[in-house]
């Protein structure tokens, strides 16, 4: 199994962008709160990681990902999703 890099901080956060560094090709980074604003920045989109963003967390700050740059290298998900996410991943490392 792969590392989940759950996110929870925006990029103003020194642990996001160990997250962002420390991320394997095959592991997979989870953007949730604040850090959802990290997908407008151009480091996140060069990480190696496969991205996921939930999209509450996109919704209740009224982000729109509609540029095919973001659509590209994100995959939104909802709730069921996330548990899906760290149900398929091991170990799971929580950046604060």
């Amino acid at each position: 199994m792969t590392t989940l890099h759950i996110v929870s901080k925006s990029l103003a956060n020194a642990d996001v962008q160990i997250a962002l560094v420390t991320a394997q090709k095959k592991d997979a980074i989870v953007l949730i709160g604040d850090a959802v604003y990290a997908l407008f920045d151009k480091s996140t989109i060069e990480t190696k990681a496969k991205i996921f963003a939930l999209s509450p967390d996109l919704n209740a700050r009224g982000l729109d990902i509609s540029t095919d740059t973001i659509q590209t290298i994100v995959e939104l998900v909802d709730y069921a999703g996330f548990v899906k996410l760290t149900e398929s991943h091991h170990p799971i490392v929580s950046w604060y």
